[in-house]
């Protein structure tokens, strides 16, 4: 399914063509009359995006938008506006109110489904970020928690077509202000600076203008722009559009918003088409005119902000799932399948690894004499020494309360105990501080730590021997028990030692 739409029109007729039109592309549509019926389907349909009538019985486009933004704040549906001709509209006022954009009949049909797929692409991938309704609640999903005062509502977040924002990731009111780099890029350098000048007077701010010849300063910048918008000669469309797709192959331009603005007398229409479905975010119609230019940047900045805190909070999320939040070092839900992989990597390329077990010496007379924030203390401290004496290549975990784990890939049994016994002195090597005595000054304590190597040849073929993909995979299970006798051996050795297994194979 492309997505869900409300077709809001008071004219069944006007309902029916356009449920025609769009059913065949696979979208599922709903149609009503008003905004009573755009309420409704809000709590129980869940529209992706909603195209209605300039003119409802009970309110205009911009009333619409406005009501979808007080019935549900969180949830930011772009309201794409429809007009009959001869309607008094004033597109300018419609973005400016939240709209998405302002369409006028007669539609025409190719360029309709690509502004409707360049809205759509704005949307979040998949509905991970959507925590859907509540089945408890009548369809109706849980109130967001508030975090802003309750005040009229900002519908100027909305007119780019924003992705449904799940709680906790919703843009703070007031409006976005922080301000975006942009920048414009046409085919001659004259006409760039010359709509800088304009574009800049209506944004407030410094405004970029470059010729497609000096693209390579966009494409390769360490700073990019955040929006950009791209002048489209329609008769010769080429430069531009492969301009559109080098930007979204970059790395470090592929999620900035474009704008492209088609020039020109014929096939301006099909010029804006392929331009939406090359990647563009928005395109705007007619010639160049600052000051509804200007909102659509504006708009997109917006948009682009929430879709940066969005990736940049999963990629948080996604870090904080891997790393312990003390040591800073990786933890048991990273290194054990990590380790995995270092089992098959060693099944293809026939070279030995070794993986060691490291625990802190009499860890607990620590939290026992000085209490559990000395104990973190040193906990922190060793895994900083630990880490230090570590090469980057390989890698450290804490994996329990004071156990460490360690992996190094391609490793003989003579470097895994040169490197073990390097962490060993790392560790032995000063005292820790636990605070301070009585007297003011400061305490420190001996900490030791005892480790256990297992030495892995590799297992031989893939196809034969299988690739173990979680920790309970038979052939990780056993060579981590092995690393763990080899570190029970070194505690009743006397601690501070190390201590290597016989063969994991």
């Amino acid at each position: 399914m492309q997505g869900r739409l409300l077709i809001l029109d008071a004219v069944s007729t006007n309902r029916i063509v356009l449920t025609a039109l769009l059913e065949p592309a696979c979208y599922t549509v709903d149609q009503g009359q008003t905004l009573a019926d755009a309420l409704v389907a809000l709590r129980i349909d869940r529209p992706d995006l909603v195209l209605t009538a300039w003119s409802l019985p009970d309110g205009s486009a911009m009333d619409l938008r406005a009501a979808l933004d007080a019935e549900d704040p969180d949830r930011l549906v772009p309201v794409v506006a429809i007009a009959r001709p001869g309607e008094l509209t004033d597109r300018r006022a419609a973005l400016r109110a939240g709209l998405t954009d302002l369409l006028v009949h007669p539609l025409d049909e190719t360029m309709l489904q690509a502004r409707l797929r360049a809205i759509l692409r704005a949307r979040p991938a998949g509905p991970a970020l959507d925590l859907g309704p509540d089945p408890d609640n009548h369809g109706r999903p849980p109130d967001p928690p508030r975090t802003w005062p309750e005040t009229a509502p900002d519908t100027s977040a909305r007119a780019a077509g924003a992705p449904h924002a799940a709680p906790g990731f919703a843009e703070p009111r007031p409006g976005f202000a922080r301000p975006g780099r942009v920048a414009i890029l046409a085919d001659e350098p004259e006409t760039a600076h010359a709509w800088c000048q304009g574009l800049s007077a209506q944004l407030n701010q410094p405004v970029s203008g470059f010729g497609m010849m000096q693209r390579g300063q966009v494409l390769n910048a360490v700073h990019p722009p955040d929006v950009v918008v791209l002048a489209l000669t329609a008769d010769r469309p080429g430069p531009a559009l492969r301009c559109l797709a080098d930007l979204r192959a970059g790395p470090s331009t592929r999620h900035m918003a474009v704008i492209a603005l088609p020039r020109g007398r014929d096939g301006v229409a099909s010029a804006a088409v392929q331009a939406l479905d090359m990647g563009a975010d928005d395109v705007m119609p007619g010639p160049f005119e600052p000051g509804e230019l200007a909102l659509r940047v504006q708009a997109q900045l917006r948009r682009k902000h929430l879709s940066d805190r969005l990736r940049n909070t999963v990629r948080d999320g996604l870090r904080a799932a891997l790393i312990d939040p003390m040591t800073g070092l990786y933890n048991r839900r990273y290194a054990l399948p990590h380790l995995a992989h270092v089992i098959r990597q060693s099944a293809r390329t026939g070279r030995s690894f070794a993986v060691m077990m490291a625990d802190l010496d009499h860890f607990k007379r620590i939290n026992d004499q000085h209490g559990h924030l000395a104990g973190d203390a040193v906990l922190t401290e060793a895994a900083g020494r630990l880490r230090a004496a570590l090469d980057p290549q390989h890698v450290l975990a804490r994996i329990g309360g004071e156990e460490f784990l360690v992996v190094l890939r391609d490793t003989d049994a003579p470097t895994a105990r040169a490197v073990a016994d390097a962490l060993r002195r790392a560790v032995d090597a000063r005292p820790f501080p636990v605070g301070d005595a009585p007297d003011g000054q400061l305490r420190k304590e001996a900490v030791t730590v005892s480790i256990g190597v297992a030495i892995c040849p590799p297992a031989g073929d893939p196809d034969v021997y299988g690739f173990p993909d979680d920790p309970d995979e038979p052939r990780l299970a056993a060579l981590l028990q092995q690393a763990d006798r080899a570190l029970y051996t070194s505690k009743n050795a006397g601690r501070n030692t190390v201590t290597i297994a016989r063969s994991a194979a």
